[in-house]
Order: structure tokens, then sequence, then C-alpha cells
């Protein structure tokens, strides 16, 4: 049994594969389900065992991206980590998730993403550091930061990743310590 649910997963993470190459050079609306088992390799039926189509499958990528983000937060909060401790877990999860990102920065796809992570952070972030629910300044700050950070990932990635990503991890934590004006006019 353990051998089957190995099995399942790595035919799972096939399609994700197949479906994160092509969504790199088309849109959602122009992947289709024969491209797709075509480039995993499998079979029209075991695609469906998966997934209902390719929108199925985008958000199934988006959710383990933010399933995976969301438990880096809680578990670097629960363990009282530092900024820099944070940053550091944040920028492994960045590069062990590229697949993903890649996958939700393309332009066509971003506000959708970026608005069900708002949707799912902002609230952990509040409830985390013991701020009230309705605190509508705090609300806006957390949603003002969580749109940017995504921004600066998708052009991050678009560039070729110009900068390292520790780089990109110490200029995250330089904005959240000093504010956006330090680091422009360093």
């Amino acid at each position: 049994m353990h051998k089957q649910s190995g099995i399942t997963e790595a035919t799972r993470n096939t399609f994700i594969e197949a479906f994160c190459e092509l969504y790199k050079s088309r849109s959602i609306e122009k992947i289709t389900v024969k491209e797709l088992i075509q480039k995993a390799g499998y079979s029209r039926a075991t695609f469906y065992n998966y997934f209902k189509d390719a929108y199925d499958l985008l958000e199934c990528v988006e959710n383990e991206f933010i399933s995976s983000l969301l438990a880096t937060i809680t578990q670097n909060i629960e363990n009282n980590k530092s900024l820099g401790e944070f940053v550091h877990t944040f920028v492994e999860l960045v590069k062990s998730k590229e697949r993903y990102i890649n996958v939700f920065m393309n332009s066509s796809n971003n506000s959708s993403f970026v608005e069900k992570l708002k949707v799912e952070a902002v609230p952990l972030l509040l409830s985390a550091f013991h701020v009230p629910i309705d605190n509508v300044t705090a609300r806006f700050a957390l949603e003002f930061y969580i749109a940017g950070l995504v921004t600066m990932m998708g052009t991050w990635l678009k560039t070729g990743q110009e900068i390292s990503a520790d780089e990109l991890g110490e200029l995250i934590k330089g904005i959240l310590q000093e504010g956006i004006l330090k680091q422009i006019v360093k």
C-alpha cells in the first residue's frame, strides 16, 4: 500500500510538472488535457483520476504553495524565529517551490493568486500577532505587503533572478525592518 501511494504521488507530480512546463509559454485557456497527457506520458483516464481539467490543476498548484507558505509562517511564528531566520526559511521555500511560483506569477493569473493568498494569510498573520481581526489598519498593511511581496517575486523570476535568492531575502528583510525608502536610497 505504501508503494502505491508513492506511485500515486509520482504520477500526480508528473502531471504538475507537465502543466508547469506548458504554462510557462501559454495561457491556461490554450492548455488542453490532450497536451497534458502527451507531455506527462499517461492516459486521459489517469489524468481524470487526479484532476477535472487544467484549471483544477492550476488551483492545486496554487493551493499547495499557499499551504506550504502558511505552514512555514506558522512554524516560524510558533518557534519565535527572528526576522532573519524567517527570511532565510522563506527564501528556502521559494527555492524549493520555484516551479509553482513560476506558474502563479504568470501575469494572466497573478491577481487571482494574490487574492487567494491574502484571504488565507491575512487572518493567520493577524491571529499570530494577536491583532484583532477587525483592525482595518493592520489588515490594509498586510494586504499591501503581501501584494508587494508577490509582485517582487514575480519581477525577480521574470528578470531571470538578477539577484540571488539570499539577496532577495535580505531586501525583503530590509524593507520590513527599515522601510522601502532606506532600500531605494542605499
